[in-house]
């Protein structure tokens, strides 16, 4: 029987091992497993270039099991998010997994849909597959789920929310309600209304707080019964319009704490005959992707999504190797759209 032998000559049957790398490129495999466990120096030396290059040729693949046996450590990161559906949180989680990567990090990201149940088991199942570290990033955070993961030791961080004695990395998002209240205040003088999403929500009743404490400075007062809470999907947007739109007063200017719930109550207003960016002005909050594109557009406050997930890694990575850490709140930034300045047009938009 014929042996076949593949690239650099070596047999088809023969396993890619370290030394195999090492015998090819001239070196020893103590050094190749070093350039190996640092993808981000790949091309820093020469050497490191031409162990690459090789592995990549000879389609090496390490043996994670026996590497998370001999380091004690798994370079896995768990992820928790609340929901996939949701473009925010989507937006966080690119920033995490390309930070993550970088630094040779796989996620293993799993959802629990807010519920405390799910996510105390998935949280539980992330600290039994011994992950590195922990972001979790769902709304209802607290309880016995958190004390699991204080009592198991790991690493972790909280991203878009926010609870005592944890780290986390938020939008300043108390910031955000108030730079809503000043812009509805200074196009206004009729009643003003706030829906304030989910009451058990840190970053959306943090909106809601800085846009009321806001208004209140203003000596302005909000209409009776328009602080609403409910979910953050359109729907629930479509039913704060019915209820404040049921009979007079209505209000002149309302914020969302979400741009979908923004998006789900323009859509009511304009079915009742409402002309949202003059009878009525509308802002959201985020800018997801599709408010710049909504009829009329949506005036916004801005959180810096992407960059909240990068910093949420980059704070949990820098917690692995033992530094100090702390808190962070990113800044928000309004962006003006026809909702609430009807001169502009469905598409424009500035800050």
């Amino acid at each position: 029987m014929t042996e076949r032998v593949g690239r650099r000559g070596r047999k088809d049957n023969q396993p890619v091992t370290l030394s195999l790398i090492a015998e090819q490129v001239g070196t020893t495999a103590a050094t190749v497993s070093r350039v190996l466990a640092r993808p981000e120096a790949q091309a820093k030396t020469a050497l490191a270039k031409r162990v690459w290059v090789t592995a990549k040729e000879l389609n090496y693949r390490p043996n994670t099991l026996a590497a998370s046996l001999r380091t004690k450590r798994s370079n896995v990161i768990g992820v928790t998010i609340p929901r996939m559906r949701d473009e925010v949180l989507a937006l966080m989680y690119e920033g995490i997994e390309s930070v993550l990567a970088e630094s040779g990090y796989q996620t293993l990201a799993v959802t629990t849909n807010d519920d405390p149940v799910q996510q105390k088991e998935k949280i539980e199942l992330l600290i039994r597959r011994q992950v590195d570290g922990l972001l979790i990033g769902d709304a209802l955070v607290g309880g016995a789920a958190l004390a699991d993961v204080r009592r198991s030791g790991t690493p972790n961080v909280l991203y878009n929310r926010r609870a005592s004695g944890y780290t986390s990395v938020t939008c300043n998002d108390y910031i955000g309600g108030q730079l809503a209240a000043e812009h509805l205040l200074g196009i206004t003088t009729g009643p003003l209304a706030v829906y304030a999403g989910m009451d058990y929500a840190t970053n959306l009743q943090d909106r809601a707080r800085g846009f009321m404490e806001r208004v209140g400075v203003a000596g302005r007062t909000l209409s009776n019964n328009s602080v609403i809470n409910g979910s953050i999907y359109a729907e629930a947007g479509e039913e704060a319009a019915a209820r404040l739109l049921l009979s007079p007063p209505f209000p002149e200017g309302v914020f969302l704490v979400n741009d979908m719930a923004a998006i789900g109550f323009m859509g009511e207003c304009s079915r009742r005959g409402f002309s949202v960016g003059k009878d009525i002005k509308v802002v959201g909050f985020n800018d997801v992707s599709v408010s710049g594109i909504t009829v009329p557009s949506l005036t916004t406050i801005r959180s810096p999504m992407n960059d909240i997930g990068r910093l949420a890694a980059l704070t949990l990575l820098n917690k692995i190797a033992g530094k100090r850490v702390s808190s962070a709140q990113l800044s928000p930034s309004l962006i003006v759209r026809s909702s609430t300045d009807s001169g502009l047009g469905s598409k424009a938009g500035h800050k």
